[in-house]
């Protein structure tokens, strides 16, 4: 850790009433939620776009948005230290840096009885010349002293916001041993995004690779309609344990006239190999039968996820045929798991077949 030279850096700390492992979750995965908008704080402005953080070392800080020509991408920085749930570290560049300009952000986050304290310091300033654009004109004291205040304002935002996502938490409907489930919300871009957008995951449901900002819109309103209409969509899911995005899991409908739905599950990248898909579509599947009452569910694969292919095998599902899949321009192999004997349909009172479905 650097000492500050004089006038090189701005420190702000703010107090959060959550663990330190939630607080590192809600200020990398929920950036977009508690960063401010207009053009004080983002480069599009009044303009939707959306600030993303890439959990790794070497991932990027940037926002993202869209414009006549297609979407724009400005990376702010790339991820120097990543070591959750403590530090945080990642380079600032200024819209109006020139190349081989930047300024370092160092994060901390450190547990005082039962809040953790969230510390920000700015630094590197003294590297930037003084008539440098970005100082707005004024003295070293009265630029320390606008920053200061920008990135209180941005705290303040984000103390704020973890008081929403522990009411989050509060919002699950279905969980397992280690997983929440809740609905998609118009402000979770941010998270779709994270999910849809990685290249990792995207390579296995979009034919042309990671979509646009515009396409990821499009694919969440998607999901919310699908949930109005159908009491039903692919639900995000979170870890217990400290709120992380885990990914998606739930369903669509697929022969809605004979109860059969389509089971889905994507899973981000950092939570692959330990088990959360299976456990997530366990969940959905009994959820299916028991709540919705299904007769049936499909389900498909890339077939190029091997993964995949396992983990429906293991669920139970039976393969039927292949089946040409628009998104990703690929035929699929395709699946189906029947409602088995010893889950028959409840009834009401009067012998009738009930039905139930979650709606927002």
């Amino acid at each position: 850790m650097r000492s500050a030279v004089p006038g090189d850096q701005v420190k702000v700390s703010v107090s959060v009433a959550v663990e330190p492992s939630v607080a590192f979750q809600v200020f990398t995965e929920e950036i977009d939620l508690w960063w401010r908008s207009g053009l004080r704080f983002r480069v599009a402005g009044k303009n939707r776009g959306i600030i993303h953080l890439e959990p790794r070392v070497g991932g990027r800080l940037f926002e993202s948005f869209e414009t006549h020509a297609g979407t724009r991408v400005f990376v702010t920085g790339n991820v120097t230290a990543w070591e959750p749930p403590a530090r945080l570290v990642f380079e600032w560049r200024g819209v109006n840096f020139a190349p081989g300009e930047k300024t370092e952000v160092e994060v901390t986050f450190e547990r005082s009885g039962d809040e953790t304290v969230v510390t920000v310091a700015h630094r590197g300033w003294s590297a930037i010349r003084g008539d440098h654009p970005v100082r707005h004109g004024l003295d070293v004291a009265g630029f320390l002293r606008m920053n200061g205040l920008w990135w209180g304002d941005l705290m303040s935002s984000f103390r704020l916001r973890t008081g929403l996502s522990r009411q989050n938490r509060a919002d699950y409907f279905l969980t397992t041993e280690r997983l929440g489930f809740r609905t998609w919300k118009s402000e979770d871009i941010g998270l779709a995004q994270g999910l849809w957008g990685d290249p990792a995951v995207a390579r296995f449901i979009y034919a042309g690779g990671a979509p646009s900002l515009e396409a990821i819109q499009k694919h969440l309103a998607r999901e919310l309609a699908l949930q109005t209409e159908h009491g039903f969509q692919y639900w995000p899911i979170f870890l217990l344990a400290n709120g992380s995005h885990v990914g998606c899991c739930g369903l669509r409908p697929y022969q809605p006239r004979e109860d059969i739905y389509e089971l889905g599950v994507h899973i981000r990248p950092a939570f692959w190999r330990k088990g959360f898909a299976f456990e997530a579509a366990k969940a959905v599947i009994d959820y299916a039968f028991e709540v919705l009452h299904a007769r049936g569910l499909f389900a498909g694969h890339n077939p190029t996820n091997d993964a995949s292919k396992q983990m429906i095998a293991k669920l139970g599902f039976r393969y039927t045929h292949d089946e040409f899949y628009p998104p990703t321009g690929l035929q699929h192999p395709s699946y189906l798991l029947m409602r088995s004997s010893d889950r028959p349909p409840p009834t009401d009172e009067r012998g009738l077949s009930r039905k139930r479905s979650l709606r927002s």
